[in-house]
């Protein structure tokens, strides 16, 4: 029988498909322990040391082998996969990469990618949620597994975004001050926390997001605002004159 083609993972990178021969030899340098997590189809995860059979013929000291790989040469980017498709994915409060789009798919079909996650490539702006990004979950049937390219580190001008922009607290609390309106206190102070949030969002060059937000509540509340004054306005001129 063939021997399995395996993948493994530690600290969400992943990297394969290896056969039990190659995990052995990266055994013996080092680079693969039995902290690491195994799967044969990318789907499903067990931990190294569940195959027992991989670490026989190691010589190595596994009470001080430093559970994270050490890190090889990154491969370099054939002409296959221009440097414009490496990109970079947002999870628990850190920049993970760089990847290809290959990986990224593969990542979005395992379920380890969401659609909410943020992602960013050379070139864009700013991060977008990888919903956006055509045909990431929109492949039918099984995706093609292959090792993931790594471009070297980036420097410079290459450099991501150092985290998704968050949106302003000044645009939502404009935006529920306006439908609430608050017997026209809410109007007013929409119009005021929704005029602020755009000048913020706009000198804050990209770190602020919220813009539609905020100018809902700007518009809501200029909207009831004025309907209110015009309602006040016709009571006054068909209230009945005074009798003395």
């Amino acid at each position: 029988m063939a021997d399995e083609h395996h993948f493994i993972r530690m600290r969400g990178r992943i990297q394969g498909p290896f056969t039990s021969d190659q995990l052995q030899a990266m055994v013996k340098r080092g680079q693969f322990s039995r902290m690491h997590e195994l799967s044969t189809d990318g789907a499903t995860w067990v931990r190294a040391s569940t195959r027992p059979e991989l670490f026989e013929n190691a010589d190595v000291d596994f009470r001080i082998l430093d559970p994270e790989p050490p890190p090889k040469p990154a491969p370099t980017l054939t002409q296959s996969t221009p440097s414009a498709e490496v990109w970079y994915y947002h999870q628990l409060g850190s920049n993970l990469g760089p990847v290809d789009l290959s990986h990224l798919q593969f990542l979005a079909s395992a379920g380890q990618l969401l659609p909410t996650d943020m992602v960013w490539k050379q070139g864009m702006p700013e991060w977008i949620p990888a919903g956006r990004v055509p045909g990431l979950f929109a492949t039918s049937g099984a995706p093609t597994i292959q090792s993931p390219v790594y471009a070297s580190g980036p420097t410079g001008r290459d450099l991501p975004p150092e985290d998704p922009p968050g949106v302003s607290g000044l645009a939502i609390t404009s935006l529920v001050l306006g439908i609430l309106w608050i017997g026209g206190l809410g109007s007013i102070l929409a119009i005021i926390f929704g005029s602020v949030s755009l000048y913020q969002i706009r000198i804050s060059k990209g770190r602020l997001a919220g813009a539609g937000l905020a100018i809902a509540g700007l518009v809501l509340g200029i909207v009831l605002l004025a309907l209110q004054i015009g309602f006040t306005i016709v009571q006054q001129q068909n209230a009945p004159d005074p009798i003395f």
